[in-house]
């Protein structure tokens, strides 16, 4: 759905640049794009790149906490 709407909003290209979260490479994600590629490309950041996405890096502390924590428990 946000993509869809992300497509006809557009009034050019529109380059989408993914993170690799899992939900990025899905089926429908990438269903999406190729019906669409004349309007929109995705592009991937590389993994485990903190020099490429900024926000990468003052998250790892706080992932590696949770990671440790029982499934049940809320920050």
């Amino acid at each position: 759905m946000f993509l869809r709407r992300l497509i006809a909003s557009g009034s050019g290209k529109l380059f989408l640049i993914g993170d690799n979260l899992p939900v990025h490479h899905s089926v429908k994600v990438s269903w999406r794009v190729e019906v669409h590629r004349d309007e929109s490309e995705l592009f991937f950041l590389p993994r485990d790149a903190p020099e490429d996405n900024p926000n990468e890096s003052p998250n790892n502390p706080l992932k590696q906490q949770m990671s440790g924590m029982p499934h049940d428990c809320h920050v």
